[in-house]
C-alpha cells in the first residue's frame, strides 16, 4: 500500500497502481509504503518512483521471505534512508539506494544468529555504516 498526497493504493508487483482495497489490504497483510517527495522515488527526482520501487520490493519479497513477511512499512523519508518497521516491534535503518544489498546482509546477519537471537528482539537494526550492523537490544 502506497501513501500519496492525493490518498492511498496499492502497488502491483509489476509497478500498476491499484485502487485501495481495505479487504485486500487486511487479507494479504500488505506492508505501507511512504514516499516522500525528496525520496530518490518521489516526486522531484523520479516519475517512475512506485515502478522502481514495485521492481525492489518484488526482488526482496521472493530473495528474502522470511525477513519480508514480517514487514509493516518502508518509509522511503527523503534523506536516502529507509526506515523499515519490522514486526511491529524493530526499526531497521537502510540507505534505498542499495536497498538490496543491506537486505542481503541482514539474512546473513538473521542466520548467524543463534535461535533464541531472532531480529525483533532488537529494537533497532541499523544498516547503513559500512561493514557494520548495529543493534540495539530492548531493555
Amino acid at each position: 500500500v502506497i501513501n500519496k498526497d492525493i490518498g492511498k493504493f496499492i502497488l502491483d508487483e509489476d509497478g500498476t497502481e491499484l485502487p485501495f482495497n481495505k479487504q485486500a489490504n487486511t487479507f494479504f497483510n500488505l506492508p505501507e509504503i511512504s514516499i516522500k517527495k525528496y525520496s530518490m522515488y518521489g516526486k522531484n527526482h523520479s516519475n517512475n518512483g512506485p515502478a522502481v520501487i514495485s521492481t525492489i520490493l518484488t526482488s526482496l519479497k521472493s530473495k528474502y521471505p522470511e525477513i519480508y513477511t514480517y514487514i509493516n512499512s518502508f518509509d522511503f523519508n527523503g534523506t536516502g534512508d529507509v526506515v523499515i518497521s519490522f514486526d511491529r516491534k524493530t526499526k531497521i535503518y537502510a540507505n534505498e539506494r542499495i536497498l538490496i544489498e543491506h537486505f542481503r546482509f541482514l539474512d546473513e546477519f538473521r542466520k548467524t544468529q543463534s535461535l533464541h537471537h531472532v531480529l525483533s528482539n532488537y529494537s533497532t537494526i541499523d544498516l547503513r555504516v559500512d561493514n557494520q550492523i548495529i543493534v540495539k537490544t530492548d531493555t
